[in-house]
């Protein structure tokens, strides 16, 4: 039996799509069933049906849930059908029609969802009569597939209009005919069929609703700001960042940011840390946002600056991308520092520059202050030392976002000395012989191990072909270490009659210890899912069986860890310190 990825092995609740269509129609029939008890009971709450895949019944969740309520549930599914698969939204009985088919099939305690649903259940409870019909309405037309875009149609009701009056498409067509400035003479008004002619723009309108007609109204055009850059939809009513804490065995404990200190100490205390981990995920107001602060950094620093954001989000929408850029161009090492390139944001500009070449610079200089060089001396313009000369002065940094610089202040070049450090870790190695009666793998280790050293050199050569020059660094997802980070290169290296993983790392600037453990983390994540986890299903073949290497196995490994160089040569064989 070969060797299977877990990549493989792993479904998503999305497959039960395509699983059969009986058991689905089975399953629909059910929902349908609940939904029509649920819907006399008159509830002005929300609930879900929480299924798991290949399973026909669910369990219902009432919404807004607690983290209480998460976990009750998650042990009554667990008792019911135990299954290492994600559970997922199966339905909802909602007083929202259409809510079912826009949440079918999110994952409920993964990604954030359970706080935005909540905070979707918070919202439609609070609803008048005329906001739930226009909701209604938008959820409608908009046909939102996913949380995500229920509450970015929700955010977004100013756009629709009850028209109480409109009751039938003859009054559409009425509406629509002086809307459009359509003169019918009074010769055709008796034999004119008004009710046709609404049906034709009813699409381009809006549609029907219990209490009227909700049009969709055409977004105005927003002023243009003085400098002529496009204006955006104020976002300041949504949640800076959205923190979701991995939460053994129901596996949720999430909340938004920003938050008062009382909210933010009670939060600390109910996830038992401060410290952002292999146990947090964030999601970001805007994407990229999260990545360019100091990686690492705990619920109160991101408070900080959720803190920060929200204030600019407030006055308007932000220049998203310029404060992005800023942030990645100042590589701050604290918060403080992040706060404070947030908060004087307005005080950078992007030049309108593809690179950073010198002569380019010069030339840009040179007709920014409108000085013309006629052609016949361009020749002898040393424009490479001016362009050189003005870029030290200023400090312009190209970022993934563009060429920026700070109209007040030069740009601080990347403190500290450039640096090579490598990171020790156990192989995991195992070896599938070739008859039908190998079930279960061997774990090779000392000589057998390193004998196949050379073997499994090149076949980690093989899987770097598709990465650049600077090896597994293009792949680091924060901005800060991406910018410090020149080069990641997995290897192997026998030590102590063993064979072990390194990652040799090389930097173009001094790495805080914080950003030294962030690195860490992520190498751990490339090591287990990313890269490491191609790796594993590319086995070297040597012997008549199929041997996989894995760098962060937790399937087959144990006692894993990552180490710097220096504490794993002073190790003496126990792992304390292990990153598991």
């Amino acid at each position: 039996m070969s060797h299977k990825c877990r990549a493989e092995r792993r479904q998503w609740a999305w497959d039960e799509k395509v699983g059969n269509a009986d058991d689905q129609a089975a399953a629909a029939d059910a929902i349908g069933y609940q939904l029509k008890i649920c819907s006399r009971t008159g509830e002005r709450t929300v609930r879900i049906y929480v299924k798991r895949e290949n399973w026909d019944g669910g369990l219902w969740m009432t919404l807004p849930a607690t983290a209480a309520d998460a976990q009750k549930l998650w042990q009554e599914l667990d008792s019911l059908h135990p299954s290492v698969m994600l559970p997922f939204i199966g339905g909802a009985d909602s007083r929202i029609k259409g809510m079912g088919e826009s949440l079918a099939g999110e994952l409920v305690f993964e990604k954030g969802h359970l706080v935005m649903l909540n905070r979707l259940a918070r919202r439609t409870d609070g609803m008048g009569e005329e906001e739930l019909l226009l909701f209604t309405a938008a959820v409608e037309m908009e046909r939102p597939k996913s949380i995500e875009q229920v509450l970015e149609t929700m955010g977004h009701l100013d756009l629709y209009e009850l028209k109480p009056d409109i009751r039938d498409m003859e009054g559409l067509g009425r509406y629509a005919a002086k809307k459009e400035r359509e003169e019918i003479p009074k010769a055709l008004e008796g034999i004119f069929d008004y009710g046709l002619y609404g049906a034709s723009l009813q699409h381009r309108y809006g549609c029907f609703t219990e209490g009227g007609f909700v049009e969709r109204r055409q977004p105005e055009k927003e002023p243009q700001p003085e400098n002529g850059g496009p204006t955006q939809r104020n976002r300041g009513l949504e949640p800076v960042f959205t923190v979701e804490v991995k939460k053994h065995p129901y596996g949720y404990e999430g909340f938004s940011l920003p938050m008062t200190e009382r909210e933010l100490a009670e939060a600390e205390a109910r996830i038992g840390t401060a410290e952002c981990g292999i146990e947090m995920r964030v999601l970001a107001v805007r994407d990229g946002l999260y990545e360019t602060l100091p990686p690492g950094s705990s619920i109160g620093e991101l408070n900080q600056a959720a803190g920060e954001v929200k204030a600019l989000m407030d006055k308007g929408e932000p220049d998203w991308n310029l404060l992005l850029a800023a942030l990645e161009a100042e590589l701050p090492e604290t918060m403080e520092d992040a706060c404070r390139i947030i908060r004087n944001c307005a005080d950078y500009e992007f030049l309108p520059l593809e690179s950073l070449e010198p002569e380019d610079y010069a030339r840009y200089i040179l007709e920014r202050d409108g000085i013309r060089v006629p052609t016949s001396l361009q020749p002898y313009i040393k424009y490479r030392q001016f362009g050189q000369r003005n870029m030290e002065e200023m400090h312009p940094v190209k970022t993934f976002y563009g060429v920026i610089v700070n109209r007040v202040r030069p740009i601080r070049p990347a403190p500290g000395e450039p640096q090579s450090f490598r990171l020790f870790s156990p192989l995991t190695i195992t070896a599938y012989g070739g008859g039908p009666e190998s079930i279960e793998p061997e774990t090779l280790s000392g000589q057998a191990a390193v004998s196949i050293q050379e073997d499994i050199r090149r076949q980690i050569a093989r899987s770097m072909e598709g990465y650049g020059g600077s090896g597994l660094a293009e792949t680091l997802s924060s901005r800060i270490l991406a910018r410090k980070v020149r080069s990641m290169k997995p290897d192997v290296e026998e030590h102590e009659g063993k064979l072990w993983g390194v990652l040799e790392v090389e930097t173009v600037a001094g790495l805080t210890e914080r950003e030294k453990s962030a690195l860490t983390e992520e190498w751990r994540i490339m090591a287990g899912d990313g890269w490491g986890g191609q790796l594993l299903c590319m086995p070297v073949r040597t012997g008549g069986r199929e041997v996989h290497i894995g760098f962060w196995d937790t399937e087959n490994g144990s006692g894993l860890f990552i180490r710097p160089e220096e504490e794993f040569l002073e190790s003496t064989g126990h792992f304390g310190m292990e990153m598991q």
